[in-house]
């Protein structure tokens, strides 16, 4: 510290600082940790309700100004139409304790040999900032005892120290809260491994990672997975049904393991295919990959209710929780570049929907936006040829006259639908496209 202050709390009111990278770079600098794991809504935290509080409270630890940090970002009734929240309270003077068993473990892990389990912990983890079409599918960020949780489930050689990673955690992380939609969060996150956009353009300096164990790591990851030729394989597809859902029943391996397990959903358009949208393909209980029979029900947009004035959003799987189910879009809010959220909630038969600007060099906004009366929209769609080359195009715009009104209906078209199995390099493999008619 060459000023010679060190602070009591280094509040971080903004996005994705909530991470381990951020934790070991600060902690010489102050006591506690206040930040977040994933994106930050552009309201922030609610300073009024905090400053009023601390001038009533000056007396609490500083444990519990945290904590009033946290609950006053996550429960503050201006920021309750924001979704994703999470925010957490990081004792750095536990860090370096930490980060000797960190980098133990991650001694004890290749790369290269361990590829599968790496691939499988990282995709399986809860993922922050995640956008599609910037080429982050992945996310900058994943949780990191989530992650450690995953690893275990495939190296119970490693328990032992990976019991004694995350027990650290829970004892650096004093206090943690998050939104259902983001409930595997623990309070820190880590780099993404399988985020190779910043590892080529940020992140390729030893110094930029938590240690020289995690760089070489991450490295021997990446470069296995870059180096790789090979396309998965589909060894079989068979007439089945799954949870008392008709479909298809498809065995599919890869030489060092599959990262993608999508089903695609596909309308004509002209000469080629406007993709609609895509969910995951989930295993059935002999390790099989099962793909749903599809019907041609779609969600609208509608001007309230004049149903001939609707427009209907691809609509691209993120996650699920608690029986609701995430997709995401791009297209325009007011003529301003979006990315946009659906949330179909099936216990409760709700659907919401949400807005984010996408700024200059690709950046989300912080600000969260629901579509209302006044507001225009227009969806993009992603376009493919019969080879797979494929570009965004804009659809038709629509102007809220009323309050937008979502209907679920029949399309009134043919809708095709394949699944489509990708490893880390992109190698990929596509099942048979079969459609609604058949």
């Amino acid at each position: 510290n060459a000023i010679g202050i060190e602070f009591d709390i280094i509040g971080m009111d903004a996005c994705l600082m909530g991470n381990l990278e951020v934790a070991k770079s600060v902690r010489n600098y102050g006591n506690y940790l206040i930040a977040s794991e994933e994106l930050e809504p552009g309201h922030g935290w609610d300073y009024k309700d905090l400053i009023s509080w601390i001038g009533k409270n000056s007396a609490e630890s500083l444990e519990n100004f945290g904590k009033k940090f946290v609950d006053s970002f996550l429960d503050s009734q201006s920021h309750s139409a924001t979704k994703d929240k999470t925010l957490s309270v990081i004792d750095l003077t536990k860090i370096e304790s930490f980060m000797s068993s960190f980098n133990k473990l991650f001694n004890s892990l290749d790369g290269d040999s361990d590829f599968n389990y790496i691939l499988s912990a990282s995709k399986d983890s809860q993922k922050y900032a995640v956008d599609e079409k910037n080429n982050m599918a992945d996310g900058r960020t994943l949780d990191l005892k989530t992650f450690l949780q995953n690893i275990k489930s495939n190296r119970s050689d490693l328990s032992s120290q990976i019991d004694e990673l995350n027990s650290k955690i829970d004892d650096f992380v004093v206090y943690n809260r998050y939104q259902e939609s983001k409930v595997n969060s623990n309070g820190i996150s880590i780099f993404q491994p399988l985020n190779t956009p910043y590892w080529s353009t940020l992140y390729k300096n030893n110094e930029d990672f938590v240690s020289t164990e995690w760089f070489s790591f991450v490295g021997d990851f990446l470069t296995k997975g870059l180096d790789d030729t090979q396309d998965p394989v589909i060894s079989s597809e068979t007439s089945c049904t799954n949870n008392s859902k008709d479909g298809y029943c498809l065995d599919v391996s890869d030489n060092i393991g599959i990262k993608s397990a999508m089903d695609y959903n596909l309308l004509v358009y002209g000469d080629k295919y406007l993709i609609l949208g895509a969910n995951k393909l989930e295993k059935t209980e002999d390790n099989k990959y099962f793909q749903p029979k599809t019907d041609d029900i779609w969600l609208y947009f509608c001007d309230g209710d004049n149903y001939s004035k609707c427009i209907i959003p691809s609509a691209f799987y993120l996650q699920d929780y608690d029986n609701k189910y995430l997709y995401y879009s791009y297209g325009e809010v007011n003529s301003k570049l979006s990315q946009f959220f659906i949330e179909i909630d099936n216990t409760a038969g709700e659907i919401s929907h949400w807005s984010v600007e996408i700024g200059d060099n690709n950046v989300s906004s912080k600000q969260q936006h629901t579509i209302e009366k006044g507001d225009t929209l227009k969806f993009y769609y992603y376009v493919v040829d019969s080879d797979g080359n494929g570009d965004w195009t804009a659809g038709d715009e629509i102007d809220f006259i009323n309050d937008p009104n979502t209907v679920i209906s029949n399309l009134g078209a043919t809708v095709y639908y394949y699944s489509f199995f990708t490893d880390f390099k992109g190698n990929g493999v596509s099942g048979t496209i079969h459609n609604t008619s058949e």
